[in-house]
């Protein structure tokens, strides 16, 4: 009787400790979830936010980024076409001087007036195939070229794009040795300030280009470096989280089968 006594009041106590446990384990899985429940939606808001954000802000500077580059590798084609173009002048310069040699002949000096008009269509041939993407660079054109260089600047390269054709720099295919020979070595010395002067602008355009991509390239590391490890953390945490919660729930609903097998036994 005692033996059976025993029995019944240790069957009793295990009861009532199975059936508190498990309130206060199902307090603690209902807790859990309104938890969940109430974090959730603002981590994951924060995160889409931060996302958002983040791939704004990383297209935008690419953008930026791609227009500068772009802005780059016009004033390069462009500085390029005026070397080549410098290269033609200092020709026909060397010409002139033997074109005003007195020793030379009618005769001689119309064979350098030749070949001082060959290279004047090398300077228009020049000129007409400095191009960018079909756009004409040491022509008229109408194409605008405006760079956005940063948040509160743009920069209009087409201001330092003048027209190279040999007529706009004053040299002129129609020369003659009687009236053209004396005074063609000022119009040359000319021709050359006016490429120097282009060659100037272009290369202080250059600079600010390339000083204002570096900044760019560097703000998309301090930006995408940190902002997505830390994303990248905060989505590996709230994972842990749920799958420790799910493990979690996992054994509250076998304890609280194995409680209620044991109610029921």
């Amino acid at each position: 009787m005692e033996l059976t006594l025993r029995n019944s009041i240790h069957t009793t106590l295990n009861k009532n400790n199975i059936i508190w446990n498990n309130k206060k384990l199902d307090k603690s899985v209902e807790k859990t979830a309104t938890k969940t429940q109430t974090h959730s939606i603002p981590i994951d808001t924060e995160r889409i936010n931060i996302s958002h954000n983040l791939s704004n802000d990383i297209k935008e500077k690419e953008k930026r980024s791609i227009e500068i580059q772009n802005g780059i590798n016009i004033l390069n084609t462009a500085d390029h076409a005026l070397e080549k173009t410098s290269d033609q002048i200092h020709i026909i310069k060397e010409l002139t001087i033997q074109a005003n040699n007195e020793l030379l002949t009618k005769e001689e000096k119309e064979k350098v007036f030749e070949e001082i008009k060959e290279h004047i269509n090398n300077i228009n041939n020049i000129a007409s195939s400095a191009k960018y993407n079909k756009i004409k660079l040491l022509e008229d054109n109408k194409t605008e070229l405006t760079i956005n260089i940063n948040e509160n600047e743009n920069l209009n390269i087409k201001k330092v794009l003048h027209n190279a054709r040999a007529d706009a720099l004053g040299l002129k295919k129609d020369l003659t040795t009687e009236t053209e020979s004396k005074s063609l070595i000022n119009t040359v010395d000319n021709a050359l300030k006016i490429i120097n002067s282009q060659r100037s602008e272009i290369g202080a355009y250059q600079n600010k280009l390339n000083s204002n991509i570096k900044p760019v390239e560097a703000s998309d590391s301090k930006i995408t470096t940190p902002d997505i490890a830390a994303l990248s953390a905060d989505i590996a945490k709230e994972n842990i989280l749920q799958k420790t919660q799910l493990n979690i729930t996992m054994q509250l609903n076998t304890n609280h089968s194995m409680a209620l097998n044991l109610l029921a036994a």
